[in-house]
């Protein structure tokens, strides 16, 4: 009889790492920008470090419920109203959290959050080209394309805030029985997770 090792990762916190560190590339290109006379190069790069953290954020919270998903039991008439809807992989995500957490007044606040963070996570992987007027940069020192406003530090921050808030509470606030059980095997990776949280967060 012969034994096989079996190995997994967990992708969500490489992402919730990823997305941290692409954070404070953007803020420190925002911090360049405003030493520049219309923030120069560093507005690009700052929209480049933010598109990447802005998706990290959203990928992390996708791979956490991936994770998950089999620890928290919906009914199977939910399930298959959502498939009959083709609901939106952001609803089912929010809805499982609801059914195997504690949510407490997240309950409210998540759903609008959720809806702003996968908008902009799917901008970025579904992109079509549209040409709008410009807008303000929130730099205050330009005007810029949509796209570049749209991908910028306070977004991320927003962004990072809710991947932070709900990894943290399905570790601390489980309510679904196997996924108290999961947290509890888990229960040293909060500490790492804060860890990643960058300080302007």
């Amino acid at each position: 009889m012969s034994l096989t090792l079996t190995l997994a990762h967990h992708l969500w916190m490489s992402w919730l790492q990823i997305a941290s560190e692409h954070e404070r590339a953007a803020e420190r290109a925002r911090t360049r920008g405003l030493e520049l006379v219309g923030g120069g190069d560093a507005v690009a790069e700052e929209m480049h470090a933010s598109m990447v953290a802005i998706s990290g954020a959203a990928h992390a919270i996708d791979a956490l419920y991936g994770e998950i998903r089999p620890l928290v039991s919906a009914p199977a008439t939910v399930t298959a109203t959502w498939n009959a809807n083709r609901t939106a992989r952001r609803v089912r995500i929010f809805e499982t959290l609801k059914l195997g957490c504690t949510l407490g007044n997240r309950t409210n606040r998540w759903p609008p959050q959720f809806k702003a963070l996968y908008l902009l996570r799917d901008q970025v992987a579904h992109h079509e080209i549209r040409h709008q007027p410009s807008v303000p940069h929130p730099n205050g020192l330009t005007n810029v394309s949509q796209e570049m406003a749209d991908y910028s530090v306070e977004n991320v921050r927003e962004s990072l805030d809710l991947a932070f808030d709900v990894i943290l509470t399905t570790l601390r606030n489980p309510l679904a029985l196997a996924l108290v059980a999961w947290a509890e095997r888990m229960n040293h990776v909060p500490a790492a997770v804060e860890a990643y949280r960058p300080l302007s967060s």
